[in-house]
């Protein structure tokens, strides 16, 4: 997701996954840098560089062929500053005015506290879901930059005590 590769650089890749018997290549699709799959019900999510579903499900089908699963993978709920440059009152409070400049902006985060963010993405998973046939969609959150988004988010630290994570 860091770098954009054509379908036909992926299948390159897959050809040497193979030659060396690899049989999972998990697809990195967001992060800071960009949204890179088609989304049809946020179009907006994917206005630069993408695959669109039709070129995910070719692809998938080429790796299939060659007994390769490809997993998706939606980097959630840090990486998101190309999902904040479009939603970006997805953010914490505290970051909704911050500049979001993709590639460029560090340790943003989705606010746990916000309804409308798991409604975006329920129908992103579902998407993906509908695409992939892998058993498995990984969602990021390694490097979620917490104690410095949620733990300043007031919004956020109500939600845990109510949980009773606080």
């Amino acid at each position: 997701a860091r770098h954009f590769l054509s379908i036909e650089e992926v299948k390159f890749f897959i050809d040497q996954m193979v030659r060396y018997k690899y049989n999972v290549l998990q697809l990195h699709l967001t992060d800071d840098q960009g949204w890179r799959m088609e989304i049809i019900k946020h179009p907006e999510l994917a206005s630069k560089q993408h695959y669109t579903q039709d070129q995910l499900k070719e692809l998938i089908e080429y790796a299939r062929e060659r007994q390769v699963m490809v997993v998706p993978e939606l980097d959630v709920p840090g990486h998101t500053v190309s999902l904040l440059a479009v939603y970006p009152n997805f953010a914490c409070e505290h970051l909704v005015q911050a500049e979001k400049i993709m590639g460029k902006t560090e340790q943003m985060m989705l606010c746990a506290a916000k309804e409308e963010v798991y409604l975006l993405l329920a129908d992103v998973i579902q998407e993906v879901a509908k695409v992939f046939d892998a058993p498995y969609i990984h969602l990021g959150g390694d490097e979620a930059a917490i104690r410095k988004n949620w733990a300043e988010c007031k919004d956020c630290q109500q939600m845990m005590q109510k949980l009773g994570y606080s």
